[in-house]
């Protein structure tokens, strides 16, 4: 049987238990898989979770993709700087290319 079926049938059955309800256990079954599929479609009754779950997600990954671009841009900043002084050039001078670091002579 299903995990959240079973919380289900033992939150019903606890309810009814509490509230002296005294019904068979087919009924209890019945009212807890009517819970499980109210409980299912929550979120898309009221509009929350689904949505923000996903700009969550995505707002991670857009952090997480900028600060890969800034590194990226960093080392690429101290490469161009590290060749430019050794080669007597200014770093907008220095550029890759087919995979061969080239720079423009003054």
């Amino acid at each position: 049987m299903d995990h959240k079926l079973n919380y289900w049938i033992e939150s019903v059955q606890s309810s009814f238990d509490e509230n002296n309800i005294s019904v068979s256990k087919d009924v209890v079954a019945a009212v807890a898989k009517d819970m499980l599929n109210s409980s299912e479609c929550q979120s898309l009754a009221f509009g929350h979770d689904t949505i923000k779950s996903s700009n969550t997600k995505v707002d991670e990954l857009t952090k997480r993709y900028e600060a890969k671009i800034s590194e990226l841009e960093e080392r690429d900043r101290i490469f161009r700087e590290s060749v430019a002084k050794r080669r007597g050039v200014s770093p907008e001078d220095v550029y890759i290319e087919h995979g061969s670091v080239m720079y423009n002579k003054p």
